[in-house]
């Protein structure tokens, strides 16, 4: 419970800093969620990626197979952490015919 309370503040986080709730009425340019701070001026969260499980015992399966930590698991969507490249985690997992992961894009609200 307190895992999905922490997910649930920091997505509510999130959608408050990409609605543009910044400081002065300006638009939030960096976001702390869940003990990580977003730059929301990248692309992706450095260091994550995500892929579709279908469990979160399958999640803990993938995180083993590719080396890397699982950081959470919500509705289906898995969402890992790594200190490495992760283009080459991505690679490897291609390479070894690994469930696909992608970056966790960072998305922005349309003004």
């Amino acid at each position: 419970m307190k895992k999905r309370a922490r997910l649930l503040a920091g997505a509510l986080a999130l959608c408050a800093g990409l609605a543009g709730c910044g400081a002065g009425g300006e638009p939030a340019s960096r976001l702390a969620v869940s003990d990580v701070e977003i730059d929301l001026t990248q692309e992706h969260v450095p260091g994550q990626l995500i892929c579709l499980a279908d469990s979160e015992e399958n999640a803990e399966q993938i995180a083993q197979d590719y080396g890397i930590e699982l950081l959470s698991f919500e509705d289906g969507v898995a969402v890992f952490t790594t200190e490495e490249d992760l283009a080459e985690v991505i690679r490897r997992g291609q390479e070894s015919d690994l469930p696909e992961l992608s970056y966790n894009h960072i998305r922005r609200a349309m003004s």
